[in-house]
């Protein structure tokens, strides 16, 4: 049995190992020796990234120093971590790090005393490609302006130590009003800045998604820096990243019927089933259907199994369809007369049938006969007898032409078979043949001797 895996989340250029584990119901295991595959190559990115904005606008102040803040805007067609680059005329003074998914930077600068520091900034992605330089912002630093020398109060967090199973995750706070706008940064335990947010004047909390390290603790700090560059600090705030195992097992449910009932000498045919998975989604391709044990050429009762595992392992309850392959049924019969039912015994002489004698055959004709007819003697008792001819009469709800006593064929001669009926139901499709009920009914003339008559009969079929 071959069976295929995909996989998702690769990454490119990457040389990976593998092992393939059998194992069967017992179970028996085994494991495989070590595979290796090598992920191709990404295709190249010559794109250039969209050119950085400066959001700080441009201001004087009496600082050594002063925060830049600017969006990176978002990098298509392959996103990666871009550098930018912030330049105080063509001198590189500093360089802040984007990581995928966001778009917001902030570089502290040192701004050349008493004079127009005019900044601009460059985006270059993973792949080496660079934008063009951003439009200038220009932070004059004059002594003779007053000097705002207090950082705001510190930034706190409203997000509080956890552990979740997740690619990013929402991180909160709040952060005092200090009189005018705010830069809030969040950096990572290794100083990088991981996501920024402008907080206008008068507003106090602040929300900032994070891309996480997977299978990590990721620790987190915050500043806020005001509009004099002036900086403050946070606490800590650890958020771990721990993937949640899984243990669910996969469903299998069966389509068609269950028992399946097939007849000798058939084909058998697999109804089939489908497998789903918490985690996996649809795995129906990799079921397991055992169907060995059914036996198309004997009569008996069969299992087919069905099983399937999920990518980590865990295996569905088993679930088992029941085949019943029965003995072809013998459809095929021949003329007979199963029964007679008197239904009326006793007669009066008054040449009627509601006053005559009646009886109800029961008869078996082979399954493809269309037709039949009847005939009868003259009944006898000792030296009397009764004339078959215009006495006798018979209908069957088997023939729709000749269903009811309105309906019914007259014999006309005695030991001569009369009209043709017509068959077109079958009283009992499952007994081999077609079934008929057929109802004969004798009229009794008036001044006929009394006694005890009989007479033969005689059906004729024509197959």
């Amino acid at each position: 049995m071959r069976v295929t895996r995909s996989l998702t989340g690769l990454t490119a250029g990457t040389v990976y190992h593998f092992r393939v584990l059998s194992s069967d119901a017992i179970p028996n295991a085994e494991t495989s020796v070590d595979g290796t595959f090598r992920t191709s190559e990404p295709d190249p990115d010559t794109v250039a990234p969209p050119v950085p904005s400066i959001i700080t606008g441009a201001a004087s102040v009496n600082s050594d120093s002063y925060q830049i803040s600017g969006n990176a805007g978002a990098d298509t067609p392959t996103p990666t971590v871009r550098t930018i680059s912030l330049y105080n005329g063509a001198t590189l003074v500093g360089t802040a790090v984007v990581p995928i998914g966001q778009t917001g930077w902030s570089v502290s600068v040192t701004l050349t005393q008493d004079t127009a520091n005019s900044f601009n900034a460059v985006s270059a992605d993973a792949f080496g490609n660079v934008s063009d330089a951003s439009s200038p912002v220009v932070i004059t630093e004059d002594a003779t302006v007053g000097a705002d020398t207090t950082p705001p109060a510190d930034p706190t967090f409203t997000t509080v130590d956890t552990t979740i199973d997740a690619d990013t995750y929402e991180l909160t706070g709040f952060a005092s009003d200090d009189g005018g706008v705010r830069t809030i940064t969040i950096k990572n335990s290794d100083g990088v800045v991981v996501g920024t947010a402008i907080l206008p004047e008068g507003d106090e909390d602040w929300a900032i998604e994070v891309v996480l390290e997977q299978d990590a603790s990721n620790t987190f700090f915050v500043t806020s820096m005001d509009a004099s560059g002036n900086l403050s600090n946070s606490d800590d705030v650890t958020i771990t990243e721990e993937s949640t195992p899984d243990i669910t097992p996969p469903v299998i449910t069966l389509l068609g019927v269950n028992p399946q009932t097939l007849t000798v000498g058939d084909s058998y045919v697999e109804l089939g089933a489908t497998a789903s998975d918490d985690m996996d989604g649809d795995i129906s391709a990799d079921l397991d259907i055992d169907s060995t044990a059914v036996n198309m050429a004997e009569v008996g009762t069969y299992t087919v199994t069905y099983n399937v595992s999920d990518a980590s392992s865990n295996g569905a309850t088993e679930e088992t369809r029941t085949v019943i392959v029965e003995a072809a049924f013998d459809d095929t019969a021949l003329l007979v007369v199963t029964g007679i039912d008197a239904v009326k015994t006793y007669a009066t002489a008054d040449d009627s049938y509601a006053n005559g004698w009646s009886w109800v055959y029961h008869i078996t004709v082979p399954t493809n006969e269309t037709s039949f007819k009847m005939k009868f003697s003259d009944f006898i008792s000792g030296l009397n007898s009764i004339l078959a001819a215009n006495n006798i009469r018979f209908y069957s709800s088997q023939s729709s032409a000749h269903a009811d006593q309105g309906h019914a064929i007259d014999i006309t001669a005695s030991n001569s078979y009369s009209a043709v009926a017509i068959l077109d139901t079958d009283l009992d499709s499952a007994t081999a043949g077609r079934q008929i009920e057929v109802t004969v009914e004798m009229k009794v003339p008036l001044s006929s001797a009394g006694g005890s008559y009989s007479g033969s009969y005689g059906i004729f079929s024509e197959i």
